[in-house]
């Protein structure tokens, strides 16, 4: 029997090469200090305006508004399907070895993906499983109080809730399909999620709701930086950080101007890349 065993293991060395891969979570490093209060030049009913009227044209997917301009509290439910541009949930970290140089492939754990997970027996039998996450969706509520100091200054302070929605999935090389375990962590504006993975705040939310309060076009400030444009001749064209023209081009919504999140969003939505 030891020598069958040896003699597997020979032939996986051989043949295969005894692929095998391992799948790790690095937890994000928190080191920004993310703005929660501004005071505003206004009177707090211009600010309260300022804000709900930014809302409502649209600054993000609203679920739900609730509050009183008398009282200053302000309560905006949120679902996002962008989580990337407003967390940072730490990265996957998969390991390849044994099919040549080992490498190491890392990836935002908020970018959808399947990873294959490599297993061979002693009698080099090797298997090929996957992991992955999908359908990421991020909840959450936006607590403001717009507070007067005197007539002409207003005390803005934010804190958001965060609830991160996604599910994992496992498929064995013998299943015909995957098994998805819904899962979910909580954090905010001051506090990470406990165990794992570790979400944080980047500040995206937070520093544009205050942005709100000041003229309410903040909606154009959001993380969401790719520029739509609709050029005379009706060519729709998009501009990312980087490209020669970017800070100069405004994004104009009368004629179909449009921000997006990423080069693929706005490809979807039938814009071109901008030449340089």
């Amino acid at each position: 029997m030891p020598f069958v065993r040896a003699a597997g293991l020979l032939l996986c060395l051989f043949l295969a090469g005894c692929l095998s891969s391992a799948i790790d979570y690095d937890r994000p490093e928190k080191t920004d200090v993310i703005p929660s209060e501004r005071v505003v030049f206004r009177p707090q009913p211009q600010v309260w305006m300022n804000v709900v009227n930014g809302l409502k044209a649209g600054f993000i997917p609203v679920t739900a508004m609730r509050g009183s301009p008398d009282d200053g509290l302000l309560m905006v439910d949120f679902s996002l399907d962008d989580p990337e541009n407003f967390a940072n949930c730490g990265e996957v970290v998969t390991s390849y070895a044994g099919d040549g140089a080992p490498r190491v492939v890392r990836a935002s754990f908020l970018v959808p993906e399947t990873y294959r997970v490599f297993r061979t027996s002693v009698l080099g039998i090797q298997r090929i499983d996957a992991a992955g996450r999908g359908d990421f969706r991020l909840t959450g509520t936006a607590n403001m109080l717009i507070s007067p100091i005197d007539a002409r200054q207003t005390l803005v302070s934010v804190k958001v809730n965060y609830t991160l929605h996604y599910n994992q999935y496992t498929q064995e090389e013998t299943a015909q399909f995957a098994t998805a375990e819904p899962r979910s962590a909580e954090f905010s504006t001051h506090f990470t999620s406990g165990g794992e993975p570790v979400c944080y705040s980047k500040g995206a939310m937070e520093i544009s709701l205050l942005d709100l309060s000041e003229d309410g076009s903040a909606r154009l400030l959001r993380p969401c930086l790719i520029k739509g444009i609709v050029r005379p001749g009706g060519a729709k064209v998009y501009f990312a950080p980087g490209h020669p023209l970017y800070e100069s081009i405004q994004v104009t919504e009368t004629p179909g101007g449009l921000w997006f999140c990423s080069a693929e969003q706005a490809v979807a939505a039938g814009w071109v890349e901008a030449g340089r």
